[in-house]
């Protein structure tokens, strides 16, 4: 897997971070390093492929279909999945949708769980899964995670941030842990 950083592709800056993983994403093969044999320079286009994508639109889910660009290395023969900025791997989820739905939990936007995982389209099952990653990572960065302010402080960045800025707090978390926000980490 490759992540689409502007370390690797050409950035947008136009837009929100979930528009933009809807386009195409531009890499410069020459610069794109193989996250296996760590080789720079060996990496072709090889195919595509379609996958499910989870993410708010008009503060409502949204269900699409995005394109993932497959790369090869020449050097180990591996292949990579060069995944958009806000896609979590082996899931269908957005960074931005989770960040949302943790916002309208933190702040009580709704009166119960049920009703949050309603307008959510998700099972409460889904949701105490997704929080507890949520939580997870918050505590990575040094976050207290009984403290819901915390909490709320890194909900109000992803919320918030432009589509350049998001890309830096995800880097800076990938540059951590070697994993996106809200993947699944080891225990």
């Amino acid at each position: 897997m490759l992540r689409a950083f502007k370390q690797v592709c050409k950035c947008h800056v136009d837009g929100d971070a979930d528009e933009i993983a809807l386009e195409p994403i531009e890499v410069d093969l020459d610069h794109a390093r193989c996250p296996s044999c760590k080789k720079t320079g060996d990496m072709v286009r090889h195919s595509k492929y379609q996958r499910r994508l989870i993410r708010m639109a008009d503060s409502r889910p949204d269900d699409t279909i995005i394109d993932i660009e497959v790369l090869h290395c020449r050097s180990c023969s591996r292949f990579h999945a060069l995944l958009p900025l806000v896609v979590i791997p082996h899931l269908s989820y957005s960074v931005t949708f989770i960040a949302y739905l943790m916002r309208d939990w933190l702040d009580r936007r709704f009166a119960c769980i049920d009703s949050l995982c309603e307008h959510y389209r998700i099972s409460i099952r889904t949701f105490l899964r997704l929080r507890k990653r949520f939580v997870r990572c918050v505590a990575i960065l040094g976050g207290v995670t009984d403290k819901r302010d915390n909490m709320r402080e890194v909900v109000l960045s992803l919320t918030t941030l432009d589509a350049i800025a998001l890309d830096g707090f995800l880097y800076d978390f990938f540059s951590i842990t070697a994993r996106s926000f809200c993947q699944a980490l080891p225990p």
